[in-house]
């Protein structure tokens, strides 16, 4: 598996040779797998779109086999709407995506992609909001990561090599709150990519967790987390609320220990794995 400063690598590689055919790589439209977008290529994530039309090949196709018509689904850390606009292809003309976002520069971008796909636009709710628990309200943050630029930088993060970005416009508050303003009445899927933010959305959406019992589509990375005993953390509210983890293909079940779980994942990496309740025999 390749890490996450390898791709990044090899991916500015690539966009120098792309860059000759283009005058400005930061600004362009392209339709990609049935969709439109506009793309940075000097962003990771909106190169992988142009390169490959989708984001994270795997998970895409996991969302893609999960979700069904009809479905409501939840896309935390929704960025600029990589999986998001896929999923809302999924849902059907019946089904929602609530797409939350916290930061000015992705929300932008993923408004703007919203906007170039009328087609699907009004199965998409999006909303700016850093997810929170209700213990750590009022706790000050100014940036989140959601840049993964392909040109050098020095403010990266050490472990999954993002850039911090504004969240000046965001609004704080807790999924369960989220869920009971929007007069969400079911929830099947949740896909969940915060790098290392998980704990608190968890504990502030434990309620609605419980209650609709969505599947769960998630990044592990144990190293991403500021504060290392948090990804066990994670783990234990996941398993408390009844969960457990599997592939992507769902044809290996993860062990439900944290400890053990380390031990599977890179060092210095992420694996993205589904979480499903267990079900009773």
């Amino acid at each position: 598996m390749l890490s996450t400063k390898l791709k990044i690598v090899i991916a500015t590689l690539v966009q120098r040779v792309i860059n000759i055919f283009y005058n400005d790589v930061s600004n362009i439209c392209v339709f990609r797998k049935g969709l439109y977008w506009n793309l940075d290529l000097q962003e990771g994530i909106d190169f992988a779109i142009f390169i490959f039309g989708s984001f994270e090949k795997k998970t895409a196709n996991t969302l893609n086999r999960l979700i069904k018509k009809g479905d409501v689904v939840i896309d935390i850390g929704a960025n600029i709407g990589a999986h998001t606009l896929h999923m809302a292809k999924s849902v059907g003309d019946k089904g929602k995506v609530f797409a939350i976002e916290p930061t000015n520069y992705a929300f932008n971008k993923l408004k703007n992609n919203i906007m170039l796909n009328p087609l699907i636009s009004n199965r998409i709710i999006p909303r700016q909001l850093l997810l929170v628990s209700e213990h750590n309200k009022n706790d000050k943050v100014s940036g989140i990561y959601s840049s993964w630029p392909l040109v050098d930088t020095d403010n990266r993060h050490r472990v999954h090599c993002g850039v911090e970005m504004s969240i000046s416009n965001a609004k704080k508050n807790t999924l369960d709150n989220v869920i009971v303003e929007n007069r969400i009445s079911k929830i099947d899927i949740i896909k969940l990519d915060v790098d290392g933010n998980e704990l608190d959305i968890l504990i502030g959406g434990q309620n609605s967790i419980t209650k609709f019992r969505p599947i769960f589509v998630m990044e592990l990375g144990p190293d991403q987390y500021e504060k290392n005993s948090n990804f066990d953390k994670v783990v234990q509210l996941m398993v408390s609320m009844g969960y457990e983890f599997y592939s992507l293909n769902e044809s290996v079940k993860y062990p439900n220990d944290s400890i053990l779980l380390r031990k599977l994942i890179p060092k210095m990496g992420s694996i993205n794995v589904i979480a499903k309740m267990h079900v009773k025999n």
